[in-house]
This record gives C-alpha cells, sequence and structure tokens, in this order.
C-alpha cells in the first residue's frame, strides 16, 4: 500500500539508516588495507622494470635512455605513491579527505 504521508520520526529513522549503512561502507573501507604481498610484488616488478628499460630504450633514444628512464620513474612511482594515499583516505594528513568539513555540512 502507498503511504502519502509519512511521518516526521520514519523520515528520519529513513535518514538515520541511510547514514548508517554509508558508516560502515566506511568502515569497511578503512579496515581493509591492500595486502603486504600485492604492495611488495608490485614494487618488485617495478625495480625490475626501471633496471631493465634503460636497455629497452639505447637502441631508440641512444644516451637519452637515462634521462627518459628518470622521467618514467618518476612518473610510475609518483602514481604508485598516489595509490599508497589513497588506501588510506581516513588518516589525519595532508591528504585525507575533509571529513570535518563533511561532517559540518551534516550538521547544517
Amino acid at each position: 500500500m502507498l503511504k502519502i504521508f509519512v511521518s516526521p520520526n520514519e523520515a528520519r529513522w529513513h535518514r538515520f539508516t541511510i547514514l548508517e549503512e554509508a558508516m560502515c561502507g566506511c568502515e569497511k573501507i578503512k579496515k581493509t588495507p591492500i595486502p603486504f604481498a600485492i604492495t611488495s610484488h608490485l614494487r618488485t616488478i617495478s625495480v625490475i622494470f626501471f633496471l631493465l628499460l634503460p636497455l629497452a630504450l639505447y637502441g631508440t633514444v641512444g644516451t637519452w635512455c637515462l634521462s627518459v628512464n628518470f622521467v618514467v620513474s618518476y612518473v610510475v612511482i609518483g602514481v604508485e605513491q598516489v595509490a599508497t594515499e589513497c588506501e588510506m583516505p581516513f588518516e589525519h594528513n595532508g591528504n585525507s579527505l575533509a571529513l570535518g568539513r563533511l561532517c559540518d555540512t551534516v550538521r547544517a
């Protein structure tokens, strides 16, 4: 049966349920870090790639292979660092989510 009128208590309860579901989702994200084995494996493969890249580039770019290797390494390591920072979005550092402003918006 379709309800036309919803009491304020029911509306509050519905909003509370939605907020609780969102909070549970955030807790799952916080408590599920990337396993160390995956991080270690990716870093090992990256080091091997960076060591072998000059050998592959020498025939194409000649003596510029070390400079090109440096630029490629810088970009890939930067992306890996961003991924590591995004792994824990609820920490209190410069790259974390602005949860204080979000809470102020919800309170208003």
